[in-house]
């Protein structure tokens, strides 16, 4: 949804005050966090220590890997589109890949 928001934005300091808005919002849960929370119980959440396995070398592993490194890039394809086909994002109809054309009214 974010990046929606982001990418409808057709002005260069809109586009400004929507990343800082963005950004606010994704670290509000930081701050009512810090704010609400006494600091004794802080403190314990930080200091908690959680013991865990290290994981085996195995071909699962490996794979894993290879996936989370493929199935991004297939999410960004898919949404974004390539050459020749629209991707599922909704808000740039009809995008070419050039944006020259598009933002040379806003940029100069």
């Amino acid at each position: 949804v974010g990046c929606r928001w982001l990418l409808a934005t057709t002005n260069f300091s809109d586009i400004i005050l929507n990343a800082v808005a963005l950004e606010f919002i994704l670290c509000l849960k930081d701050l009512l966090y810090l704010a609400v929370v006494p600091r004794r119980n802080v403190l314990a959440v930080e200091n908690l220590f959680v013991h865990i396995e290290p994981e085996r070398e195995s071909m699962w592993a490996f794979l894993s890997i290879i996936c989370w490194t493929v199935l991004p890039a297939i999410w960004v394809l898919a949404y974004m589109g390539f050459p020749g086909h629209n991707g599922l994002q909704q808000v740039l109809r009809d995008y070419q890949w050039d944006v020259h054309d598009v933002c040379v009214d806003w940029v100069t």
